[in-house]
């Protein structure tokens, strides 16, 4: 046991070094699995959200640098609280697979003569300590920029301000606090009732649907900051507290508004209310946070590390379509090996999965920002072409980057002995499974929808058409991408920092751009010159013919399978005694 520096009773010492445990634990999700790293990254996170929440605040209070506010900056206030709540939503929905103690956590201090009440405590402690860290982050500048505007048209006493400092980062440590809990009883309640094997089937895509959500609310944020002032939702809630003020109980941020302008002194009964129900919403998700975990852990115990097998699903068509694909396609046993591996690994294992939907929902949230943005701001404009060609080409990007990304990652590095020991000399074989495991996963499933979704918008032909455009751009880029690609997916170490996102990520965005807007263009042209789309698809043939016969006749003979990604040169020095 870690010693420490004054001396503690036996229960003091089991609690702090608990919730040491369970707070280091929350940098380490299925995103990133190194904790250092993790950590980095928080790090420069909450310096972004700092600046940009400071920066929202200052554009949305600036006009009270000339005007007093007569009790009206309750709206700015809203706005901002909103933006603190969705973050803190989001990161809730990041940190699912480490908020409640999992099954090696169960299994280590079952044995132990810890007490379950110290473990709660514990960890809801270390939740605490997380959302502040969080919070404190986000409202670090902000709270600031709102001092500097709206106490002095109030009182230019020194007292005031400390106080208006005070709550209006309680208020704002209260509404995060709200949500993140609240998000955490929502999830272990939907995990109490449908039982662990049941939510594993399902928790993919609800985490999925609440990603794209909280995603659209963050491109909304963003899009809203570069035009300036507030957006409509906001500007209209004057008018729909004179004329519906039953439906604004409804807007969690706005309650949280509430107990901050009583605690500044006012005593209207709009707000009055509106103090009761952020009260509410403060101590009852952290309540339920301790029954849904004191469920789910007398669950764990009874049945600890078991599973069941189940068979699969629609087992005699899945072995019969597997039988044609390997007399069609996968004629070579390393084909099917690779193909199957890959399936499998995006299939069945969590981290990969997670950043897979992650890179999903991103796209997912901005086609939906784009849809919005065409549309009007009223909704009403019809969709024009080019916009609906864009949403192909941002979705394509995505999921191909996010492939490519994600098989880099190890499952079980240590088990690659076994391909180690099968390797063959064709090198060709291993990256043909995986170019075939692609378009079956993820490239033919996202056309297919693609295809539904563009019949509802343009006829039948129209449709079919852009989807084979876009199958074949895309499939342009899976070449570009993995041109010289060495490794079977999840097999090889992997060096985090390597794709250096903080140094090349204006790189990166203008790459993403230069394809959506470039392809986007080509497309609307070749749609008035329909005869053009023969000339595109067999320049695309030829180009990938030719990367082929590249790889096959001068990359892949000398290229050697990697096992182990190559560490970085670091200066080494000698430190004195």
């Amino acid at each position: 046991m870690k010693k420490f520096p004054l001396p503690l009773p036996p229960g003091v010492q089991q609690f702090v070094l608990l919730t040491r445990h369970f707070f280091n634990r929350l940098f380490l999700n299925d995103l990133v699995a190194f904790e250092e790293q993790m950590k980095e990254r928080v790090i420069a996170v909450l310096a972004f959200l700092a600046i940009f929440s400071a920066h929202l605040s200052n554009v949305a209070l600036f006009k009270y640098s000339l005007l007093p506010d007569k009790g009206g900056s309750w709206v700015e206030k809203t706005y901002i609280f909103t933006f603190f709540m969705v973050i803190m939503g989001l990161v809730s929905v990041l940190q699912w697979e480490v908020i409640f103690p999992d099954t090696r956590d169960y299994l280590n201090l079952k044995p132990l003569p810890v007490r379950t009440g110290l473990v709660f405590a514990a960890k809801f402690t270390s939740l605490v300590l997380f959302v502040s860290f969080f919070a404190l982050g986000m409202n670090a500048l902000s709270t600031f920029v709102f001092a500097y505007y709206l106490p002095g048209w109030q009182s230019t006493s020194l007292l005031y301000l400390l106080k208006f400092l005070f709550i209006h980062l309680f208020c704002g440590l209260a509404a995060c606090f709200s949500i993140f809990f609240l998000s955490i009883f929502l999830l272990g309640m939907t995990m109490v009732i449908l039982g662990p094997r049941i939510f594993r089937l399902f928790s993919s895509l609800l985490r999925g649907v609440l990603m794209i959500g909280l995603a659209f609310l963050l491109f909304f944020f963003l899009l809203q900051s570069m035009e300036g002032g507030l957006p409509k939702l906001f500007t209209h809630l004057p008018e729909l507290r004179a004329t519906q003020t039953s439906s604004l109980l409804y807007f969690p941020p706005l309650w949280f508004v509430g107990l901050y302008e009583t605690w500044l002194g006012t005593t209207d009964p709009f707000f009055l209310k509106l103090r009761w129900l952020a009260l509410l919403a403060l101590f009852l998700p952290s309540l339920a946070f301790f029954l849904t975990m004191g469920l789910g852990y007398q669950r764990q115990l009874k049945k600890p590390g078991k599973s069941k097998r189940t068979k699969p699903i629609l087992h005699q068509p899945r072995r019969a379509l597997s039988r044609i694909l390997h007399k069609l396609l996968l004629r070579h046993p390393l084909q099917r090996a690779v193909f199957y591996f890959y399936q499998a690994g995006l299939k069945r294992s969590p981290p990969h999965r997670l950043r897979l939907i992650s890179y999903l929902a991103v796209a997912i949230a901005l086609a939906l920002v784009v849809m919005g943005l065409g549309g009007g701001r009223a909704g009403n404009r019809p969709l024009s072409d080019n916009l609906l060609f864009s949403l192909t080409f941002i979705l394509c990007f995505f999921t191909l980057v996010a492939v490519r990304t994600t098989v880099t990652l190890p499952i079980a590095h240590e088990a690659n002995w076994v391909w180690r020991l099968t390797e063959q000399e064709k090198k060709h074989h291993y990256f043909s499974g995986l170019r075939k495991g692609l378009f079956f996963f993820p490239l033919l499933p996202l056309f297919v929808l693609l295809l539904l979704f563009y019949g509802y918008f343009w006829d039948w032909s129209k449709a079919g058409l852009h989807c084979l455009f876009g199958l074949a751009t895309a499939w342009l880029l899976a070449e570009g991408l993995f041109l010289r690609f060495q490794k079977i997916p999840f097999t090889c170490s992997f060096m985090p920092g390597k794709a250096r996102i903080q140094y090349f990520w204006l790189v990166y965005l203008a790459a993403f751009l230069v394809f959506v807007n470039f392809f986007s263009w080509l497309e609307g042209i070749l749609f008035r010159y329909p005869e053009g789309f023969y000339i595109y698809f067999g320049v695309a043939a030829g180009l990938i013919a030719g990367v082929r016969l590249y790889q096959h006749l001068l990359f892949y003979p000398r290229a050697p399978l990697i096992y182990e990604e190559k560490l970085e040169m670091v200066m080494i020095t000698l430190e004195a005694e």
